[in-house]
């Protein structure tokens, strides 16, 4: 399939089983790993890692990445912590048989011209892309609002920059609506387009009510539609349709179904 479908298995119940059995009715392929078994899932033991994977294979589903906190911290932090966090992302990739890791590009200090930051996220996130490549995993850079690689501007000065295949990007619309911009695909399509390796299935609208895709205002027809022309890629369904905190989302097993059907019916 052009768009395979993967999701975020917390935002559908706490639960890994139940939500992997939601996910197998529906047909999703791939499980994304966010929080197990009440923790994050940099916080699994080996032998917590090695059950989430056997429970992931017994519904015919396989760990298609990482959903990892790694650069949501305080950019004035020693950079020895997150690098530590990304050799314990690369160990549980490895045991969870996957290649993918979701990265951020770390909160600016609250003082001062927060662009005079961006040459020192980007020094670090060259670090990690180097380091995932002789891992032969890839990092997944999301926007997010309130870190330094919010809009699309500013994420591309980060991709190009670092300019290495092992960082990606994880287009994800309604992130980039909460950080202000308007219509998320006119802005940032001719900016990342190079960058995209998979796609958040989020939407919402202007008001910050989030929604089914195509619903919103994150122009997701006009996004499948260009992503079509290169191929697609895979699509992580994350709706956050009851929940949707600044770390934490959560959508629940009937909403998840129509969330399914929305993006399907997009596709």
């Amino acid at each position: 399939m052009p768009f395979p479908l993967a999701a975020l298995t917390d935002e559908i119940a706490p639960d890994l089983d139940a939500a992997l059995a939601t996910m197998a009715s529906a047909g999703i392929t791939g499980a994304e790993l966010r929080t197990v078994y009440g923790k994050n899932v940099l916080d699994l033991t080996d032998e917590q890692a090695r059950a989430a994977l056997a429970s992931v294979r017994q519904v015919g589903l396989t760990v298609s990445g990482l959903a990892s906190p790694i650069g949501k911290s305080a950019l004035d932090r020693p950079a020895a912590e997150e690098a530590a966090r990304l050799e314990r992302a690369l160990h549980l990739a490895a045991l969870l048989q996957t290649d993918r890791i979701r990265v951020f590009s770390f909160y600016p200090p609250a003082s001062g011209d927060a662009a005079a930051h961006g040459d020192e996220v980007q020094s670090r996130l060259r670090a990690w892309a180097s380091r995932a490549a002789s891992a032969q995993v890839t990092l997944l850079l999301e926007n997010e609002v309130g870190l330094w690689g919010d809009v699309p501007e500013r994420c591309r000065r980060l991709l190009a920059g670092v300019n290495a295949p092992a960082l990606r990007f994880a287009w994800d619309p309604a992130n980039f609506l909460r950080c202000g911009v308007a219509r998320p695909f006119d802005a940032g399509w001719p900016a990342l387009r190079d960058f995209i390796a998979c796609a958040h299935v989020k939407d919402c609208r202007h008001d910050g009510e989030h929604t089914v895709a195509g619903r919103g205002d994150g122009q997701w027809r006009e996004l499948i539609a260009a992503l079509t022309t290169r191929g697609g890629v895979p699509l992580v369904m994350e709706p956050h349709l009851q929940v949707a905190g600044h770390s934490v989302g959560f959508t629940g097993p009937e909403r998840f179904l129509e969330a399914v059907a929305a993006i399907r019916a997009l596709l």
